[in-house]
């Protein structure tokens, strides 16, 4: 489903509102769409497992323990990137982070999802490099959250019917979203498409090669997660 700007696919990780730090995070494995009646209002659920930034003591930088936990269920994105953030923390704290699984299989509204996670080996290694020399830990970096920049925060989603609908005053007048993967063919020099099948206007001229969010944001290099499925889109947009 979409979240915002935000594609949300079960498998992946999100960030938390709730827990005492805000900075934990859920492995998505199920989004439920509840429509209620009376009076008829739509809700939706994701269900997960929660997981807790954690640190252990590590007083041989050769040889750093192991985490308690062993769960063969973390994308290998989070793994990842644990990985390289105890590179930096083990030599210089003598600490060794880990994902602690707090709460399996754990319900929560989605209003109390912040947006999707992203690495701090691909967006925040400056910061995440200064805190950790600063003795300020490494993972307290903080990044927009949805409604943040409306004030609205918690209680803003409204579901809609459509991406268009959930862009509104935001995008021109005329503006098609297309499912799919392959944009559909517009004229040459008239409009170019992103890959992501959203109308792109670029006015006159000609543009080899068209801007595309999809290139931009690009993470799949980092490997197929496990349990990864890309179940049917729903079009419903909050």
């Amino acid at each position: 489903m979409y979240l915002g700007a935000e594609k949300i696919w079960r498998g992946e990780a999100v960030r938390l509102r709730i827990g005492a730090t805000g900075t934990d995070l859920m492995v998505v494995t199920d989004i439920i769409e509840q429509v209620l009646v009376n009076p008829p209002t739509t809700k939706v659920i994701a269900i997960g497992d929660v997981y807790s930034y954690a640190t252990l003591d590590a007083p041989d930088a050769n040889l750093p323990p192991k985490p308690p936990q062993q769960n063969n269920n973390i994308p290998s994105r989070m793994v990842h990137d644990m990985v390289w953030r105890n590179r930096m923390l083990v030599p210089l704290t003598r600490t060794a982070a880990w994902w602690k699984l707090i709460q399996p299989a754990y319900k929560i509204d989605i209003d109390d999802i912040k947006g999707r996670w992203y690495e701090t080996s691909l967006v925040f290694q400056e910061p995440f490099a200064k805190a950790v020399k600063n003795g300020e830990g490494g993972n307290g970096i903080w990044m927009n959250s949805r409604g943040d920049a409306t004030g609205k925060g918690k209680g803003a989603s409204v579901a809609q019917p459509d991406r268009i609908g959930a862009f509104g005053a935001s995008v021109p007048k005329g503006t098609r979203v297309v499912e799919g993967l392959d944009p559909p063919s517009q004229p040459v020099g008239q409009q170019q498409q992103s890959h992501d099948g959203m109308d792109i206007n670029m006015g006159g001229g000609n543009m080899a090669d068209p801007f595309s969010i999809d290139e931009f944001m690009h993470v799949d290099h980092l490997g197929d997660d496990a349990g990864m499925e890309y179940g049917g889109n729903n079009n419903y947009t909050f």
